[in-house]
């Protein structure tokens, strides 16, 4: 018997409040990428922007360092949360604390002192290597303190705080936005971003512990209460979340590291820009998810099949549809919007990297990622672990062999075709297996009601560009999406959206229309 789509009211409405933060926080991403990256090109150059990108991908594999340790923090205080076990809790975050305050540091010490040979070994050039080396203590300082804090912020996540967590972000990131651009219409350089960009984690850390022990109920954090037994534990559910961070950390990095070494700095950014500009817009994605990880946890505690169905499906399912629009705007309008927004160079080499990117995060990215997450809440993250590492592999072998001689568009085939495998079809098919759901009923509900208001929309978009409004300028631009997005949502409100969810949609509106009694 296959499920039926549907969820309880209230815990609908706390799901919905949670993703609203955490699309919050993107916005505000997504806004101070939007302003930051031109600037920096404009005024430091392509290679500088791209030096920036890879130290940061370099270092930031210190983050293989959690070994699932964060997940599965987040994954046993929502269990203990349900069991009301706060003893549990605090021994839990004791323990990942002090594994993570202690490896953290050590390794951040190490990275600094082997600044030399990292910027050696990254051949980056004399002119700019002075300031790569202090830059690379300033970045791992940043990832020590951002993998320090990471248990207390899965406790958050487990206790369905998405809102405390997404308002910390947001001002962390208005700080880092908007010093970062003082300094740089300034004149200083990346050092001194750098710097701000370390003061603003540091603030993230202090107020994100503040607020944990104000939420937390009866929360004691000691190292004493930390035991080998809970650390083991951790580690017996990390291992797989460790293998998926790893290989999260590999896909992500590999291209822009193996673009700089085989090919330059200037490669690095003409890839760069297209895929952060994607990595940005599906942040929001990335926030769903991170929301149905922990409420599938309870579910899963539970023994509630029918909900877990309802979850991916629906969460997938609006996901995909929410990615939608952006997908046909940027493939109708992309070189375009990159020559008005960055430069003409820019556009010229980054506009054929975009539309390659956008299989992978439209079909892949957007329309599976709460598959995943809810095989994590569930524990059954095994098989997600096992597709994770393969993509890493080959995507590292094929960037060795396509990177030199096809350059950044051989890398986006790359990258594009492997996840569009692995987190496209084999993850649909691992939650599939694991919860012996129908796999053609599940990708028929999840993609079908987006895919033809999505076709409509790219043949619309088309002739908008063929005719009225072909993007030579800003208004152009604006114009051509507002149509878009205005006609899509317009038309998914009937197409995607169920019956049962209209209905709630439109009494929430009425209710929020309704005049108050006096």
């Amino acid at each position: 018997m296959v499920p039926q789509v549907s969820t309880g009211r209230s815990r609908r409405g706390r799901f919905l409040f949670n993703v609203i933060w955490g699309w919050a926080g993107v916005a505000v991403n997504v806004l101070s990428g939007i302003v930051l990256s031109p600037i920096l090109i404009r005024r430091l150059g392509v290679d500088q922007y791209g030096l920036w990108v890879l130290l940061f991908s370099l270092i930031d594999y210190m983050r293989v360092l959690d070994f699932g340790f964060r997940a599965a923090v987040l994954n046993r205080c929502a269990r203990c949360r349900a069991r009301q076990d706060w003893e549990g809790v605090s021994r839990t975050l004791s323990t990942a604390l002090a594994y993570f305050v202690g490896i953290a540091a050590s390794v951040g010490l190490l990275v600094s002192l082997a600044r030399g040979p990292i910027v050696r070994v990254m051949e980056i050039s004399p002119a700019h290597a002075a300031d790569a080396r202090i830059l690379t203590v300033l970045i791992a300082a940043t990832v020590t303190l951002r993998l320090a804090v990471a248990p207390l912020i899965a406790a958050l996540e487990a206790f369905e705080r998405f809102d405390v967590v997404n308002g910390i972000y947001i001002g962390a990131l208005v700080f880092r936005a908007s010093g970062s651009l003082a300094v740089i219409l300034s004149g200083y350089g990346l050092v001194e971003m750098a710097v701000v960009v370390l003061l603003a984690q540091v603030g993230e850390c202090l107020v994100t512990l503040g607020r944990v022990k104000q939420i937390v109920p009866h929360l004691t954090l000691n190292p004493r209460q930390s035991n080998y037994r809970t650390l083991t534990g951790l580690f017996h559910y990390g291992r797989y979340s460790a293998l998926i961070s790893t290989s999260d950390l590999v896909s992500l990095n590999a291209p822009t590291i193996a673009l700089g070494y085989l090919r330059g700095a200037a490669e690095v950014g003409y890839f760069a820009l297209p895929f952060r500009l994607l990595m940005y817009i599906t942040e929001a994605i990335e926030k769903v998810a991170g929301v149905t990880s922990s409420v599938s946890a309870a579910l899963d505690e539970l023994g509630d099949k029918q909900k877990v169905f309802a979850l991916a499906v629906l969460t997938n399912r609006h996901c995909f549809a929410l990615f939608m629009p952006v997908a046909v705007y940027l493939l109708v309008y992309g070189v375009q919007l990159l020559r008005l927004w960055v430069t003409p160079d820019m556009a010229a080499n980054g506009g054929r990297v975009l539309p390659i990117l956008m299989i992978s995060f439209l079909f892949a990215v957007s329309a599976q990622n709460n598959a995943a997450a809810v095989l994590i809440g569930q524990s059954r993250h095994h098989v997600y672990a096992y597709g994770t590492i393969v993509e890493a592999l080959s995507i590292i072998a094929l960037l060795l062999f396509f990177v030199p001689a096809y350059g950044i568009i051989g890398a986006a085939w790359v990258v594009s075709s492997v996840v569009l495998g692995v987190r496209g079809v084999y993850v649909a098919a691992a939650f599939c297996w694991q919860n012996g759901f129908p796999f053609g009923h599940y990708i028929w509900s999840v993609y079908a009601p987006g895919l033809w208001t999505g076709a409509l929309m790219t043949a619309v978009a088309l002739t908008l560009r063929a005719t009225v409004w072909p993007g030579n300028h800003w208004a152009e631009l604006i114009f051509a999406g507002a149509v878009l997005f205005s006609l899509y949502f317009a038309v998914a409100f009937f197409t995607v959206v169920d019956s049962e969810h209209r209905g709630h949609i439109l009494n929430w509106g009425a209710l929020a229309l309704k005049p108050k009694a006096n």
